[in-house]
């Protein structure tokens, strides 16, 4: 499973991740912070308990960080789609799922 790479100014592949890459990554660190990232969309509960004002500045830039990938991921995942809309063979009106 390919996973977002980065690119040179000529647009070729500089590094890419899979998945086996990403197991590599799972750390007592990141887990806390997905953990905390997870509370804080969810719920809006941060550790500290008095909002984000108060907050720990590291606290706050885990989130952003994680967000900042979430909006990434939805935005590649939505070009796709339109990608595979835009190609797809029409039947009765409808678009038909490639991946199908």
């Amino acid at each position: 499973m390919k996973i977002r790479g980065l690119y040179d100014e000529q647009g070729n592949i500089v590094n890419l991740l899979f998945k086996a890459d990403v197991q590599f990554l799972k750390t007592r660190f990141f887990a806390r912070s997905w953990r905390l990232y997870s509370d804080w969309t969810l719920f809006k509960k941060l550790p500290h308990g008095k909002g984000p004002m108060k907050e720990n500045e590291t606290v706050i830039s885990i989130i952003r960080i994680l967000s900042e990938e979430e909006n990434l991921w939805d935005h590649w995942d939505m070009d796709n789609r339109m990608k595979k809309r835009s190609h797809g063979e029409r039947k009765g009106g409808a678009v038909k799922d490639p991946m199908k």
